[in-house]
């Protein structure tokens, strides 16, 4: 997705934010005497308003259907199947 280090830094703060976010909503949650599957139903509802800008990257990835990349019977070790699916994004650039 990113294509400097600047979009890099951006991206990366966009991440510890929601995550900033969410350690105040369970916070809150918990100070509260709230039964558990209000928190629950309140996780179920962030998730489901996540999966939306989610979708949004996912769709820009641009993959092919039909194609798929080195599967892990391809190769017997995690070190060779990284370097498998590296050569895979390589050849796709």
């Amino acid at each position: 997705m990113a294509k400097n280090p600047n979009e890099i830094v951006r991206y990366t703060s966009i991440c510890r934010v929601v995550e900033a976010a969410g350690g105040a909503i369970a916070s809150g949650i918990s100070s509260t005497s709230a039964p558990l599957t209000v928190a629950m139903g309140i996780n179920f509802a962030l998730w489901g308003v996540a999966s939306v800008p989610a979708w949004f990257v996912v769709r820009k990835l641009d993959l092919p259907e039909n194609e798929e990349g080195p599967s892990s019977s391809d190769v017997e070790t995690y070190e060779g199947y990284m370097e498998a699916l590296a050569t895979y994004f390589e050849e796709r650039r």
